[in-house]
């Protein structure tokens, strides 16, 4: 119900900027507020790979969830 002030932003929690649902949106009071908020989302990113839960794709250069199959291939 309010113009945002120049510092803060909206972050939108699921990652798609299409999404402007109430439930998917946050305002930040700072810029630094939304880097950390994506710095923890990416630790979180490296710590799946880490633990085998995602893999990197060389031919599409994306990360990408492991599905059960493999998982259980040795």
């Amino acid at each position: 119900g309010r113009k945002m002030s120049k510092d803060e932003c909206v972050h939108h929690i699921d990652g798609d900027r299409q999404n402007n649902s109430i439930e998917n949106l946050i305002l930040m009071k700072t810029g630094e507020h939304h880097r950390r908020t994506h710095h923890s989302l990416q630790k979180i990113g490296y710590s799946l790979y880490k633990s085998g839960q995602i893999k990197f794709n060389r031919d599409s250069f994306e990360y990408q969830l492991i599905n059960a199959e493999e998982k259980e291939t040795p």
